[in-house]
């Protein structure tokens, strides 16, 4: 989600993208700042609010994540259009769950 945006996003719209209330993004978002996989500053459009932005530590886990996914697909043998139907369900599941 973090490397998606071009720039910082705001802890609401961060919330709402996670289908989750901002109180349980919060402690979230503390760990990944003490990570150093987050930064969070104060939001300048919002006196009360913060933006979130991937830290420094984001792109080596990035790398990480990328090669899981990989591992994932190919051990479960599917094509790759399968694999994108298979994603989309669960997607819609996801969404129907929310």
């Amino acid at each position: 989600m973090l490397w998606e945006a071009d720039g910082p996003v705001g802890m609401t719209h961060l919330a709402q993208r996670l289908r989750l209330p901002v109180e349980q993004v919060q402690p979230t978002v503390r760990c990944m700042v003490m990570g150093r996989t987050a930064t969070r500053t104060p939001d300048a459009s919002d006196p009360t609010g913060w933006v979130v932005e991937a830290g420094a530590r984001a792109e080596e886990l990035r790398g990480r994540i990328t090669a899981v996914h990989c591992d994932i697909k190919a051990r479960l043998g599917m094509d790759p259009l399968a694999f994108r139907e298979l994603q989309e369900t669960l997607r819609s599941i996801t969404r129907a769950m929310s």
